[in-house]
């Protein structure tokens, strides 16, 4: 079983069944330090076409710490942060990494699904061949680490629920009972809901 292709074929696990999630924070950003070792400790910030300007879509840790941040105009990066590094977004080179680590990830998981730009769900039916569910989120931690990338595994029963713990909330890493706790102190962000409901249900008080 190979992992799915756009329209997709194989995915991991049915409702309820345990899935480990993978978030990959700013694999924008990650992605291009792999590929180009010179771009290390230095301020980058992936930029994207929007409204007849570029908005910020991804900032590396140097940039961050000098006030760049999703979101901001280009202008508005490179005012904080003179010596900022400006690369186009390149969504297509992005998939595909995120295909390739997918597909490299296949040793350690039958099925994997992308989940958006920053994220990877993987079956964990083969938990047992790892010494259970700890030693699979182990195998496909240093995987990722062994590929180059850096990542926030949890396992838990269902993709939204494991998704939204690597997210937000990637400690305890097994979550093998029942997730509506551990989601409970969850940010509204977390919920997969527009934003203008997000905005309605805080201002109503509700933050979590």
């Amino acid at each position: 079983m190979t992992a799915p292709e756009p329209g997709g074929r194989a995915s991991p696990g049915a409702p309820g069944s345990l899935v480990a999630a993978l978030h990959l924070p700013r694999f924008l950003i990650q992605r291009r330090l792999r590929e180009d070792g010179r771009l290390a400790n230095r301020p980058v910030a992936v930029v994207r076409a929007q409204g007849g300007g570029e908005l910020v879509a991804a900032a590396s840790r140097a940039a961050l710490v000098q006030g760049v941040a999703p979101g901001q105009s280009a202008t508005a990066a490179k005012a904080l942060c003179p010596g900022l590094l400006l690369l186009p977004d390149d969504p297509g080179a992005d998939r595909r990494a995120l295909e390739a680590l997918a597909e490299a990830l296949l040793a350690a998981s039958p099925a994997l699904e992308l989940c958006g730009p920053e994220g990877l769900w993987a079956d964990a039916s083969s938990a047992p061949l790892f010494g259970g569910e700890g030693g699979l989120l182990k195998v496909l931690l240093d995987r990722c680490q062994a590929l180059g990338f850096r990542a926030q595994p949890v396992l838990a029963r269902g993709k939204f629920a494991a998704m939204a713990l690597a997210v937000h909330r990637p400690r305890p890493s097994l979550v093998l009972g029942p997730a509506r706790q551990a989601l409970a102190a969850l940010p509204l962000s977390a919920l997969p809901a527009p934003a203008e409901l997000a905005w309605a249900l805080s201002a109503m008080g509700l933050k979590t």
